[in-house]
């Protein structure tokens, strides 16, 4: 059996029937509901409030996840897990009874400066998204810039909070950062809200910006920023440049999305290479890209010379399309 972590040359495929014409319609069908279905039980936000754990969270467990994150990021953690750990509780004692004092009178009184917050909301989101949350905006109002950047792209997500008179005073010091157009970050997000808006035009002119602008200044969010862009330009019919911007991430960026959206491209023109980018892509999270290596495999099955090999490209069509379920896999 297949697993979404191993070498493909090292697995056996099922056996299963002779395939026929009728039989591939039916397993790309199949593939397509697979994919629906997939994205139909996508399960929504996991850190709302009603499921959020406890805060401060256990000292041993907090310190051990987020030590890899703090030291594979010295650009942006400045202290240890300790000291982080530290900030979050006494701001979580200052808080727990739902009393929001003024941001400055806040950080007066826990002793902490707009940037040990914002640090350590981002050591917490993956704990405690709406702790993280609202330590981001307290920071933003102290007039942290990083802050004032992360606020305005967690509300990508959370258009609702821009109803609020503290977002959209945010928002205005964020705007204010875009038009002096020396941060790559606010650049990058400002590209990103215009992707959100349906606006590709603009998305571009923003994300181009923002990669000039990182020739001078910390890009912490130029592989998102490279990615997006590339999916922007292969929207609007340039695969070519889309191809350019990406190269500079390198290979195995991490995240996958740069696999993914190549894979994408090079579908068409170089199935061969697009293959073990889309299964990397695929391994990383995006597991909807097996039922894309299932359908290429069924392209190759309508277009095999004999029986034996239209079977072999059949049974990979299969387990790639099992992998892509994950009601199979987990």
């Amino acid at each position: 059996m297949l697993s979404a972590n191993a070498p493909v040359g090292r697995v056996q495929p099922p056996r299963i029937a002779r395939p026929t014409t009728l039989a591939i319609s039916s397993l790309k069908r199949q593939l397509a509901t697979t994919t629906t279905r997939r994205t139909m039980l996508s399960p929504g936000n996991p850190y709302s409030k009603n499921g959020s754990p406890p805060v401060p969270p256990d000292r041993d467990r907090y310190i051990s996840e987020i030590q890899d994150l703090v030291n594979s990021m010295p650009a942006v953690f400045s202290h240890t897990p300790e000291e982080y750990y530290d900030c979050v509780s006494r701001w979580a004692a200052r808080t727990e009874e739902g009393v929001e004092p003024p941001s400055l009178q806040l950080l007066r009184e826990t002793g902490l400066d707009a940037r040990m917050v914002h640090e350590t909301a981002c050591t917490i989101r993956q704990l405690n998204l709406d702790r993280a949350m609202s330590m981001h905006i307290w920071a933003a109002e102290a007039g942290h810039s990083p802050a004032i950047v992360t606020t305005m792209m967690l509300c990508i997500n959370r258009p609702r909070l821009l109803q609020y008179s503290r977002i959209r005073a945010i928002e205005t010091r964020f705007n204010t950062l875009v038009a002096q157009a020396d941060n790559p970050d606010a650049l990058a997000v400002a590209g990103f809200r215009r992707r959100k808006a349906n606006d590709p035009k603009a998305a571009v002119r923003l994300l181009q910006r923002a990669l000039a602008a990182s020739k001078s200044a910390h890009f912490s969010l130029e592989e998102q920023a490279r990615t997006a862009l590339a999916k922007e330009y292969v929207s609007l019919g340039d695969e070519d440049a889309a191809v350019a911007v990406l190269e500079p991430i390198g290979a195995d960026s991490g995240t996958g999305d740069r696999e993914a959206v190549l894979g994408d491209i090079l579908r068409s023109r170089d199935p061969e290479k697009a293959a073990p980018l889309l299964y990397y892509a695929a391994c990383k999270g995006q597991r909807s890209l097996f039922a894309q290596l299932g359908d290429m495999e069924l392209d190759k099955a309508e277009k095999a010379s004999d029986e034996e090999t239209r079977g072999e490209h059949m049974r990979w069509a299969e387990e790639w399309m099992r992998l892509s379920d994950e009601r199979l896999v987990n």
